[in-house]
């Protein structure tokens, strides 16, 4: 990955945090299931997946 790509996904993670934080705000049942230890790791662990697959597709189109 190029830092260019980095960059644009850290922001687009920092974007998504900050608009379920809103969300949350606005809608505070959403807060609660949102806040739940299982959704977060799910949505850690789906994240961290795609980040990886992107990664390794990336450098096999490399050779």
């Amino acid at each position: 990955m190029r830092d260019r790509e980095v960059l644009l996904l850290a922001a687009f993670c920092v974007v998504v945090v900050l608009g379920l934080q809103f969300l949350g705000i606005v809608f505070p049942p959403l807060a609660d299931a949102i806040g739940r230890p299982p959704t977060v790791i799910v949505a850690l662990v789906v994240v961290t997946a795609v980040v990886l697959a992107r990664a390794l597709w990336a450098s096999i189109r490399r050779g």
